[in-house]
């Protein structure tokens, strides 16, 4: 399974490093590889530009997505997942605030192997 990522500050870098399978970032994306997303929100509750234009390009690749957020933000929190899933079709996956917990981790593992092994 290949998770790819989009990140600003770091943090779902981080968070896609303590999962157990290959990652790159949308930018190294080969293009042919299913792929579960992990990206980030931004502003107010916003999916960032490049992870749109990446979306817009391979949804029809994607398995699922994820992405962090910050609780701060309240309603807002991690809400670009819940976006991508309605706007492009894509299963939901989880949120999780900066880089994750090990919970959050364990989480999105067995979610992932959910969706990607269920086929």
């Amino acid at each position: 399974m290949l998770v790819v990522y989009d990140t600003m500050t770091g943090n779902t870098k981080k968070f896609v490093n303590k999962l157990p399978y290959k990652s790159c970032h949308i930018s190294e994306y080969d293009g042919f590889s299913p792929f579960i997303l992990v990206t980030y929100t931004m502003n107010f509750g916003e999916i960032p530009e490049t992870t749109k234009h990446f979306m817009e390009l391979y949804n029809h690749k994607c398995k699922g997505v994820s992405s962090s957020g910050n609780k701060i933000w309240g309603k807002n929190f991690g809400i670009a997942a819940n976006k991508i899933t309605t706007r492009f079709g894509v299963p939901f996956i989880s949120k999780f605030e900066l880089q994750g917990t090990d919970e959050d981790v364990r989480y999105f593992v067995e979610r992932a192997n959910k969706l990607c092994f269920m086929e």
